[in-house]
Formats: structure tokens, C-alpha cells, sequence
């Protein structure tokens, strides 16, 4: 997909000042544009004189409307049903009539920096506390069994109601525009909710076949549509199996840059960014994405991930608890495959018509089709 950066809104000084008016707020003592490594949203320091400072997030018009209404929609959940702190939000709109013309959310300033600045100073001891900290929001989010998947969003009685599913690796319309001209988001992305695993699989997969019946660049693809059509029978018959998991409401990007520590109080004071959360099969949670990710990009942070998974299961082992990491697992080697064969589409539909990663999509192929055929022999 193209950088989501290269989508964001310019903004100014002005037009938040505008916006602060126009919201009924105080004006800003100071406002400062944070440098960031945000790619959906410009990020603002909105400092007053008598009242808590604000952060204001400007997001990019990546996936209007619906990704705001799910944040917005997931911190009221959490905020009834959890002991996960977040940000009070101020004041928002997942529109862009107003000053910033730009959908955007203000949410109080959480006291602290982002744990990746501050991972280095920490000792062991202080560290262990963090892992401890974090299991425990990964046991809040897994207690509560959900019976969709997709996103939250609130009806028109202001009660919480399933929503569509949000992926940051959704094509999005200007990549749609480029590469798959005359098609919209919903006709390319696996939209839902959805009711199951197998039936969410399966929209995955029938997405991932339109997009190689629409591109040239997947044309390598097609003598395997067969074989996908038979596949994803294979999945509608083995159903009652391969759903055997828990629906979950998952963060999906828990890395160490959306966690807010207090270096004074030796705590973390919050969970940011919840806009690409959503319900999903406990495989695809957040152990299996950037849980804990300290944003050294060095190759090594698999290395770093084993040892701190480590850490937590002796952990959880000295206090008698549960190891949070099985909670995560595969039901099966066939609802492991039938993940892996979507995944390995995924990546292979996703790069292809970029021209990226020549000789890794046609290993990825060659492995898919191992797959498939090992089903519907």
C-alpha cells in the first residue's frame, strides 16, 4: 500500500485556534506540532494556562468516518468495562465541517512519556512491573467474549453496536484509484462484521481473489483460483472445527510508543490509539502483531520479543497464574493452516501490484499452493 504519511492533512497554528474557539475552549496558552512517527494523524500539544494541557489528533482522510466513530466508540467500552486507562476525550468530530477541515479527536494529555523513550533507563525490576502491567490489559481484553468480528460503533440510541472491520492494512482509495481503478474500499477490503472465523476467512479470501481477477500484476495468480475455490469449500465443511476460538476486542498495534509511562511514579498512566482496535479470533490478537515493540529498528527485536515473553511466563509461572501466551494459541493445525493460507494470500496481493518483493511473493505462492493442494486432495 502507499505510505499513509504521505495522506496527511496540513494544518496550522490558525486553524487550531479557530477550532478552539469555535469548540468553546480557552485559548491555547501554546500549541506545538509533536514530530512524531504517527502515520495516520498530524499530532498537536495544546497548552493552557489554567486548565489541563490537550492532545489533539488531525487524522488523514485514510478511512473517513469510520475509523474515528470506532475509537471513540471502543474508549467508551473500555472506560465501563475495564480498568485500562486511557485518555478522556475532549471534544472530536468524524466529520470535516469545521475549522481543521479535518476529521480529528482532543483527548486530555496523559501525564509521562511514550514507554520507547523511556524503555532504556528502566532496570529489570521496573521492567518485569511493565510485562506485569501489560498482561493484565491483555486478561481484561480476553475476559469478555464478543460474538462478531469487526469494530464498535454507537446506533442512533447511543448504545454500543457491532461495526465494520478496520485493518491498517486495508487498501485504501488512493492506492484503490492507482491500482485498482473503478473499484471502491468496500469492493476491495473485507468489510463486515462478520459472524465466525471460518466466515471471516473466507471474505478475506474472496477479496484476495477479486483483487488478482482485477490486476494484471497478480495474473501469476489466476491458474490457482481453482484451487482457492475449493479451498475455501474445504473451510465451509470443517466450519464447527475451524471456529473453535474466542472473539476478543484486540488493540492491534500495543507497542511501546502507545503506551504512556510516568517516569516519576514508576507507572504506566495510559493506552493510546485504539482507532484500528477490533473483535477478532484470539489468533490474530495482539501477541501476534507489535505487543511491547520497543521501535529499535535493528533486525533484532524477534530476539528481544522471545526474551520478553520469557520473562513473562516465569512471570506468571512464580505467582501461580495462568501463561497468558497459550491463551493465544491455535485450536488445531487445520485452523493454523487455513490462517496461514490467508495471510500468505494477503501478503501476496499485497505487494504484487506495487512490484515489491519479486522473489518472496513466489515463495509465498509456492507455499500457499502447498496448502491448498494438502486440503483438496
Amino acid at each position: 500500500m502507499g505510505t499513509p504519511r504521505e495522506a496527511l492533512p496540513t494544518v496550522t497554528v490558525g486553524h487550531i485556534e479557530e477550532l478552539l474557539e469555535t469548540s468553546n475552549l480557552p485559548p491555547a496558552e501554546k500549541i506545538t506540532f509533536l514530530n512524531t512517527k504517527a502515520e495516520y494523524h498530524v499530532i498537536a500539544l495544546i497548552e493552557f494556562e489554567e486548565r489541563e494541557d490537550h492532545i489533539l489528533r488531525i487524522a488523514g482522510n485514510h478511512v473517513p468516518k469510520l475509523k474515528t466513530e470506532n475509537e471513540l466508540a471502543v474508549l467508551a467500552w473500555l472506560q465501563k468495562n475495564t480498568t485500562i486507562p486511557v485518555a478522556q476525550v475532549i471534544v472530536y468530530q468524524s466529520g470535516t465541517d469545521n475549522a481543521l477541515g479535518c476529521e480529528y479527536l482532543m483527548q486530555k494529555r496523559l501525564k509521562g512519556q511514550s514507554l520507547d523513550l523511556v524503555w532504556p533507563t528502566l532496570n529489570e525490576g521496573q521492567r518485569l512491573k511493565v510485562y506485569d502491567f501489560m498482561v493484565d490489559v491483555l486478561r481484561q481484553l480476553t475476559s469478555r467474549e464478543w460474538e462478531h468480528i469487526g469494530g464498535l460503533q454507537f446506533d442512533e440510541e447511543d448504545d454500543l453496536i457491532p461495526g465494520p472491520v478496520l485493518d491498517e492494512r486495508f487498501w485504501e482509495a488512493r492506492d484503490i484509484e492507482k491500482f485498482f481503478p473503478g473499484e471502491t474500499v468496500e469492493s476491495m477490503n473485507p468489510v463486515g462484521p462478520y459472524k465466525s472465523y471460518v466466515e471471516f476467512s473466507v471474505a478475506r479470501l474472496e477479496k484476495y481473489m477479486h483483487a488478482i481477477r482485477k490486476s494484471d500484476s497478480l495474473a501469476f495468480m489466476r491458474e490457482h483460483l481453482p484451487l482457492l475455490e475449493k479451498f475455501i469449500a474445504a473451510l465451509k465443511e470443517d466450519e464447527k472445527k475451524l471456529n473453535d476460538t474466542k472473539l476478543c476486542l484486540a488493540h492491534r498495534d500495543l507497542h511501546m510508543g502507545n503506551i504512556m509511562y510516568d517516569v516519576e511514579e514508576h507507572k504506566i498512566t495510559g493506552i493510546l490509539d485504539w482507532e484500528f482496535s477490533v473483535v477478532m479470533p484470539l489468533q490474530q490478537g495482539d501477541l501476534s502483531r507489535a505487543f511491547m515493540h520497543d521501535l529499535v529498528d535493528d533486525g533484532k527485536w524477534y530476539e528481544r520479543k522471545k526474551k520478553m515473553l520469557r520473562m513473562i511466563r516465569g512471570s506468571a509461572k512464580a505467582k501461580g497464574e495462568k501463561d497468558i501466551s497459550k491463551t493465544y494459541a491455535f485450536t488445531s493445525e487445520d485452523q493454523e493452516e487455513m490462517q496461514e493460507a490467508v495471510d500468505l494470500l494477503r501478503a501476496i496481493v499485497e505487494v504484487s501490484p506495487r512490484g515489491q518483493r519479486e522473489r518472496e511473493k513466489m515463495e509465498w505462492r509456492d507455499e500457499l499452493v502447498k496448502i491448498l493442494e494438502g486440503w483438496t486432495e
